[in-house]
């Protein structure tokens, strides 16, 4: 049997969920099995790009859907036409981008996964073009139904993308890697000047209007009347950052807010930090708000966040509609002491092994029920 050939769409610059979750899966995959590829945008470097190179891996590029539509399309057309993929994992978070998965279903033979990894748009969303285009995807992808193989990140995004049945391919989480420890803390707090009384709030995401810093911030003010010792550790960047800046500026909160950019150590950031604190508008089951719980932080999320992302009992989830005081005092007056012993109340399929293996498997199941390749 010849190698099971797979295409991964949906990874862009930003080292976010879909892209660790893509990692993920490539760098515990039997290359011995499996030939993976990337389907990428034109001079758009994506996340460990380098690394993937390196391994040889082929990417397939098209035009940049923006400055030359109909050459997008010739480009996805000729990729899908002319190459012999088994498998077609899009992974969305809309289907602003639906010519992805309709020219797949069209002029690939491969059988098209649609992975969602989004709970949905909130009611006063500033993505009003892509909530348009997202109206639009699913009015022509919808011709495409009894095609395409349906999956998500959890219910809420599976729910959000899906008008029927769909499979849940959970987010997976290096235990050992993301869980406390004792020595990260010690490092880097020493290295960014924080005792050992300072308490530490953090945010891992992109900069962007899901991600709601503007109302973290606000959170953040009103907590530290609360706490003198409370400081804001924010790791990513992304579109928003520099207004995000201004108003830590304006609030005349610079000393106590930092902005961490682009990071690979998470792991140890999160021993660092003594909160994990995420507002987002809308959110599947964040691959974030996994790692922070494997590493025991208490966790204060939104109503807008998948309620099966809390897998160990010390996620809150608090209504967007409170105000930036009422998060405060919340936070403030519960315990957030961290939980040493929590690798045990974490379900084995959230193990990124075991979650990789389900997804492999599932690429088996199919394979057979299309017939095997002969090598």
């Amino acid at each position: 049997m010849s190698k099971i050939k797979i295409l991964y769409e949906g990874i862009g610059a930003n080292l976010g969920g879909i892209e660790l979750y893509i990692y993920n899966l490539y760098k515990n995959i039997d290359k011995s099995k499996f030939e993976i590829c990337f389907l990428k945008q034109k001079d758009l470097k994506v996340a460990f790009e380098d690394e993937y190179r390196k391994d040889n891996i082929k990417f397939f590029e098209v035009e940049n859907r923006k400055k030359n539509y109909l050459k997008y399309l010739k480009d996805l057309k000729n990729i899908y036409k002319n190459n012999e993929f088994d498998f077609i994992h899009i992974n969305i978070m809309s289907y602003s981008l639906f010519e992805r998965i309709t020219y797949a279903c069209k002029y690939s033979k491969a059988k098209v996964i649609v992975h969602s990894h989004n709970g949905g748009f909130s009611k006063d969303s500033k993505y009003k073009k892509t909530i348009f285009l997202d109206k639009i995807g699913r009015f022509f992808v919808k011709k495409y139904q009894n095609k395409i193989i349906k999956v998500a990140c959890g219910e809420k995004a599976g729910e959000f993308a899906f008008d029927d049945d769909f499979e849940i391919f959970n987010n997976g989480i290096n235990f050992e890697k993301f869980s406390f420890n004792m020595q990260s803390r010690l490092k880097l707090r020493k290295q960014m000047g924080f005792n050992d009384n300072d308490f530490l709030i953090l945010l891992v995401g992109m900069f962007n209007d899901f991600k709601n810093h503007t109302f973290l911030v606000d959170i953040f003010n009103e907590y530290k009347k609360l706490n003198n010792k409370a400081n804001l550790i924010l790791v990513g960047d992304g579109y928003l950052q520099e207004s995000i800046q201004k108003k830590v500026d304006e609030l005349k909160l610079n000393d106590f807010v930092y902005f961490l950019g682009k990071r690979l150590d998470v792991n140890e950031i999160l021993s660092m930090c003594d909160i994990y604190v995420m507002p987002s508008l809308s959110e599947g089951l964040s691959i974030a708000l996994l790692e922070a719980q494997v590493n025991g932080l208490k966790c204060y999320t939104s109503d807008g966040v998948d309620r099966k992302s809390d897998v160990t009992g010390n996620v809150e989830f608090l209504p967007l509609k409170n105000s930036s005081k009422d998060w405060a005092s919340i936070i403030y007056n519960n315990n957030n002491d961290r939980d040493m012993d929590v690798i045990k109340k974490i379900p084995k399929n959230f193990d990124y092994k075991e979650s990789c293996k389900r997804v492999y498997d599932f690429y088996y199941m199919n394979i057979i029920k299309k017939g095997f390749k002969n090598g």
